[in-house]
């Protein structure tokens, strides 16, 4: 049902009634709205809007036509991820994000290694189809890293980044090129991704050269050759960067690759990224990694293969199952600890089974001091 309080605007709507795609009642709805947030008391272009003679409400009805919800394919994304990953993962909307300071850090950082982040709706494209593919892909994106072997050498990953004089920048860097040889790997092991990759990293493409505002410079370049972009490699240090990017395109390429590109490329960009932003948590359908966060989840990743997840079971849960005495606190960042997190851990009234009162008294001491501290975390968050 849709409600008008004005008749000459109802009928106005009724005329064109058999033009609209009645058959999406969310997007008649959402039209409907749009119309009136609009033009909230100017009758003469609300009776344009819903006759459909304003370019506003043709062009904004083309977007709803071809927009996809997060709603709406929840599930087979879920169904989708567990397939390719083999156990079932936490996948959230964007659009959930609370407002009030102290907000959830999953949704205000990178991919964190246990929850998958996508938008609430897609209308980037005129299609359904396109705007689903966006969605498979962003999956994509992020079960990579996991896929791929990036969280299982978080340690070697970090460490090779704080050996850098900016290592926020190289960080960045990092991130950039990691998230490439992500893509190129599942297209090199799924031919079958290739078209929705080049759809949207061609989107992608565009958005960043519509932005350029002269010939682009060797950061840009190397952002552009990450979306297989063609870049002008005349110059001697062009023509460096891209052979080094290229070489990831590898089937076998590993993150460590990643890392020697970003040894071989870091001098060269470094000075470039000094004026951008350290990292976009998201470039379109890329949700880059979180290192610092996905460090705190370590555990989780490292005992994937010795806890048997049952039926209904995400890694958020699998927190639950972890022996916090094993975590080392002492190695932890601030803001590295989720509070959620901390809250499983600490209400685990169960004790592992101690062969000795030695060893009781140990891991009871393990146990108080991983408390006490996590519980000081919770409360400064």
């Amino acid at each position: 049902m849709y409600e008008f309080t004005d008749t000459t605007i109802a009928a106005c709507f009724l005329s064109k009634y058999v033009d609209l795609p009645v058959d999406q009642p969310d997007v008649i709805r959402n039209w409907i709205s749009k119309g009136h947030d609009l033009f909230a008391g100017e009758r003469k272009r609300l009776e344009a809007f819903f006759s459909l003679e304003s370019a506003a409400a043709t062009d904004y009805l083309e977007v709803l036509r071809g927009q996809v919800n997060f709603d709406s394919c929840k599930r087979i994304l879920q169904l989708y991820a567990e397939a390719m990953a083999g156990f079932r993962w936490a996948i959230l909307s964007a659009e959930d994000e609370p407002q009030e300071q102290g907000a959830d850090y999953r949704f205000q950082s990178g991919f964190d290694g246990l929850t998958i982040i996508l938008p609430g709706k897609v209308n980037q494209f005129s299609s359904r189809e396109a705007n689903f593919l966006f969605y498979k892909h962003a999956v994509l994106h992020q079960l990579g890293y996991h896929q791929w072997g990036t969280l299982k050498a978080l340690r070697e990953i970090d460490q090779a980044i704080s050996t850098y004089p900016q290592p926020r920048l190289a960080a960045a860097l990092f991130a950039r090129i990691e998230a490439a040889r992500i893509d190129w790997r599942w297209q090199a092991e799924f031919p079958g991704t290739a078209r929705g990759y080049g759809l949207l990293k061609q989107s992608l493409g565009e958005s960043l050269r519509t932005g350029l505002t002269g010939p682009p410079d060797l950061f840009e370049q190397m952002l552009l050759t990450t979306l297989d972009e063609p870049a002008d490699a005349r110059e001697p240090e062009s023509a460096f960067m891209v052979q080094r990017l290229e070489s990831l395109r590898d089937a076998c390429s590993t993150v460590f690759d990643t890392l020697a590109v970003l040894d071989d490329l870091y001098s060269l960009l470094a000075d470039k990224m000094s004026t951008v932003v350290a990292s976009d948590i998201v470039m379109d359908y890329r949700r880059t990694l979180d290192i610092d966060g996905a460090l705190v989840n370590l555990p989780l990743f490292e005992i994937e293969g010795a806890v048997q997840l049952t039926e209904g079971e995400d890694l958020l849960q699998l927190a639950m199952k972890i022996d916090p005495a094993g975590l080392e606190i002492e190695e932890m960042k601030r803001g590295d600890v989720d509070p959620e997190q901390g809250m499983m851990m600490t209400d685990l009234d169960e004790k592992p089974d101690i062969a000795s009162s030695d060893e009781a008294q140990s891991e009871s001491d393990k146990m108080s001091g991983l408390q006490e501290a996590l519980e000081q975390f919770s409360r400064r968050n």
